[in-house]
């Protein structure tokens, strides 16, 4: 019976193999499928002949090359493998080991290694190129080549069992996973992926002079509208971002920033807010422009989580993100403030308890309507609308989404007409003092 041999080359430690190319020729890398020239191999250990060229090792059924180095561990436990294997196939599988490193150092190794039988595996040394046909940046790092000399896989240490041996030789089709490594990874410089590949991202980056400003809080469709999986905000103030940050842990959740529930403390109130001073005379004295002043006091800032997280956990990773960056320390506290609370007068009720939906707050001609949203959520709106008035307080007790349409003469609606329209429906708004959690800002010098 034709015996058939299998030769697996081996090198999952990062390392660098060099350019792979010898001083003569230009080697040209091998993939799966490709058949390997017959390489002339000399530096080999324990060899009576010399040197073999590797068309003498595959013949005889497989031939598995093995990319090893001295200092890698999971290599030398390979290596053991190996040698039980290459004993197990007898004359079937021929191992070649193949390192970079000098004749005396593996000539070292292999004496603090008494266990391991070189008679049962070639090694060679000093080799070039070998890693030029198959280059790699971490070992071990395995190739598999048939009989005729066909590379049939590329593979790391796990696929290197006694199954996948015997199914390559029985010239089954062997799934096996294929390595490829990225021989431009550089773990010194910044880890680079396309978008589409990041599970998670936290982005900081100063002021994108190309774009205007904004600010977004993905929390697609689910049926709990308090997930977040991604936050964006771009050209923000230092005062915006963190406003962004505190929202979810105020209970006033808008994109608008809300003064009466931020407190400052600073010397210089222009850096930190710019919707107050962004147009003012000082401003511009100071800066040039408002261009000038977004390219040192704004900045942009991107959260992509892998799934949806509740919005007040995603706040406390915005937070963290925004003090690791900023210049300034930030807390929520509590402060005692005037507030609109709003309470009900269940005579006079007629908004529904509302079904399933999108989420409507909607200013029209004529009307104001309501849709599937919670009272929370309307004062949110509320907060976003009139942000000058103090902010809105919830002591409905109500915790499920509402309708409401309530209709008025054309010619704008104030907040004193919306008040009393609300108030037609069941609601009462009533002006008191409450607590109220605020978010701090301070930027002044820490004193000793």
């Amino acid at each position: 019976m034709k015996k058939t041999i299998i030769l697996i080359i081996t090198a999952v430690l990062l390392y660098h193999a060099g350019n792979g190319q010898s001083t003569q020729t230009k080697i040209k890398e091998l993939q799966v499928g490709d058949t390997i020239p017959a390489i002339q191999l000399s530096g080999l250990l324990n060899n009576p002949n010399g040197s073999l060229r590797t068309d003498e090792l595959y013949h005889h059924g497989l031939l598995l090359i093995d990319f090893w180095a001295t200092w890698c561990v999971p290599c030398i436990s390979e290596m053991n493998r190996l040698m039980t294997l290459s004993k197990k196939f007898n004359g079937k599988l021929a191992v070649l080991s193949a390192t970079e490193e000098n004749n005396r150092t593996v000539q070292d190794f292999f004496k603090r290694h008494p266990e391991i039988d070189t008679t049962a595996i070639r090694t060679i040394t000093n080799q070039k190129a070998l890693s030029g046909y198959f280059p790699h940046s971490s070992l071990p790092h395995n190739v598999w080549i048939d009989a005729k000399g066909v590379v049939r896989a590329i593979t790391s240490s796990e696929d290197v069992n006694e199954a996948n041996i015997a199914k390559m030789l029985a010239g089954d089709k062997t799934d096996l996973y294929r390595k490829e490594d990225d021989l431009t990874f550089n773990y010194e410089k910044p880890y680079h992926l396309e978008d589409t590949a990041f599970a998670y991202r936290s982005i900081f980056s100063a002021y994108n002079p190309r774009i205007a400003g904004g600010v977004t809080v993905d929390r697609g469709i689910y049926a709990d509208r308090s997930l977040v999986k991604r936050v964006f905000a771009w050209n923000n103030s230092i005062t915006q971002l963190l406003w962004l940050g505190a929202c979810a842990k105020l209970p006033y959740q808008s994109f608008d920033e809300n003064y009466k529930l931020i407190e400052i403390h600073t010397n210089d109130t222009i850096r930190l807010v710019q919707k107050a001073f962004a147009h003012s005379k000082e401003t511009l004295a100071r800066y040039g422009s408002n261009l000038s002043w977004g390219m040192q006091n704004a900045y942009c800032y991107e959260l992509i989580l892998p799934k949806p997280e509740p919005d007040t956990l995603v706040s406390s990773y915005v937070m963290a993100d925004l003090l690791r960056n900023l210049p300034v320390r930030a807390w929520i506290d509590t402060r005692e403030r005037n507030c609109q609370v709003l309470s009900l007068d269940k005579a006079k009720i007629t908004f529904t308890r509302s079904g399933e939906g999108e989420p409507i707050f909607r200013f029209g001609a004529s009307e104001v309507e309501i849709r599937n949203m919670t009272i929370k959520e309307i004062l949110q709106y509320l907060n976003h609308y009139y942000p000058d008035l103090d902010p809105f307080i919830d002591e409905t007790g109500l915790n499920y989404p509402l309708n409401l349409k309530m209709y008025y003469e054309k010619g704008g609606l104030n907040f004193a007409g919306f008040k009393a329209l609300m108030e037609k429906a069941g609601f009462v708004f009533k002006v008191k003092k409450n607590k109220v959690k605020v978010l701090i800002i301070d930027d002044r010098p820490v004193k000793s």
